[in-house]
């Protein structure tokens, strides 16, 4: 897929995701929350992709605003990281597949983004959750089986058709909203 979208967070966005992994990590600290979906159980580890997940989902949000960012409801991943639909799955490696969980949503949006060249971040392309279940399940790291799906799979789509797909959905919602308003 060669419709990717390059996205450079300023040092201010890069305060902001850190300050928010740092957040993220002391709420699970401190509600004794397991890790999930194999993720490591060493703090540093933790830390650490807590901070590449909050730097791609900075990046994502850069890319679709506007977009509501659930960055304070959504502890253990129960909803997706944008609006009600759309999940970021930030990779540290632009050689790692997008990763959906066994039990993902079929009905969310599955946003692949990659920080392996910090502060560029690449918007790589996107699927549905239904879509990556197409896919079998696989388990490369060990310890965290999946559906993964290739960048250049079939089924991923250029980010600019996500983009599109939001704002229809806010036009949408926003003349849902008027017309029972006006009732």
């Amino acid at each position: 897929m060669s419709d990717s979208v390059w996205i450079t967070l300023g040092r201010e966005h890069i305060e902001f995701a850190d300050d928010l992994a740092r957040r993220w990590l002391e709420s699970a600290t401190s509600k004794n929350r397991p890790p999930t979906n194999g993720a490591p159980t060493d703090r540093k580890k933790a830390h650490k992709l807590d901070i590449i997940g909050a730097r791609c989902e900075a990046a994502a949000k850069l890319y679709l605003n506007p977009v509501k960012w659930n960055i304070c409801e959504n502890i253990g991943g129960k909803i997706p990281d944008f609006e009600d639909w759309i999940d970021v799955k930030g990779r540290s490696k632009c050689t790692y597949d997008l990763c959906v969980q066994i039990k993902g949503n079929p009905w969310w949006a599955y946003l692949l983004v990659y920080g392996d060249k910090h502060p560029l971040y690449e918007i790589v392309g996107w699927c549905w959750g239904f879509e990556a279940q197409w896919t079998r399940i696989t388990d490369p790291a060990g310890g965290r089986p999946g559906h993964f799906v290739k960048r250049d799979a079939p089924v991923m789509k250029p980010p600019k058709t996500l983009f599109n797909e939001l704002r229809d959905r806010q036009r949408l919602d926003a003349l849902a909203h008027e017309w029972t308003d006006g009732r």
